[in-house]
């Protein structure tokens, strides 16, 4: 059982392992101790949109412009442990991002997937892919060819927020 909405979260018997992606790192302490997670207490985000019950931020993937992740508030760890109308809401930003995300950017094709293993806090990625991206057509999550971006991040950001801030979600 996980406690939330304390400063740091409780869960026993999980085994101690680290993530750390290009430019995160999430450290969840096990066999009764301590569990911190990047998401609860982020040191370093680019918020796009913020409502009631979840966010949006415009993550740093160099080479894969636009990509966003729509994380629940609270520590959940899946999306079956949130009740109905949550679990709607939830789902209804993701669309909302997803379509404000092919109205600016017009990408080829859009990804949308709920991992969670080396993070297990509820977040969903939402990825506009491009031919130019850093490994167009591959997965996301194999190696990069490039990590060049072709839009202006921080502009990119503005364009996002006032485009959620005109959505209704």
């Amino acid at each position: 059982m996980i406690v939330a909405g304390q400063s740091r979260l409780t869960r026993p018997n999980h085994r101690l392992y680290a993530y750390q992606s290009q430019h995160h790192t999430y450290d969840f302490v096990g066999g009764g101790n301590e569990v911190v997670c990047g998401y609860c207490h982020p040191e370093a985000e680019t918020v796009v949109w913020s409502g009631d019950k979840c966010r949006v931020i415009l993550a740093d993937e160099p080479g894969f412009d636009g990509w966003c992740r729509v994380i629940w508030s609270d520590h959940v760890r899946e999306l079956s442990d949130l009740a109905g109308p949550d679990r709607d809401h939830f789902m209804a930003v993701v669309a909302a991002v997803e379509r404000t995300l092919i109205a600016l950017l017009e990408p080829v094709k859009m990804n949308i997937a709920a991992l969670g293993t080396a993070a297990p806090h509820l977040h969903f990625h939402v990825i506009p892919r491009f031919e130019t991206d850093a490994n167009f057509p591959a997965p996301v999550w194999t190696e990069r060819r490039h990590t060049t971006s072709r839009l202006d991040r921080i502009a990119l950001a503005e364009r996002l927020r006032s485009a959620f801030a005109d959505a209704v979600i």
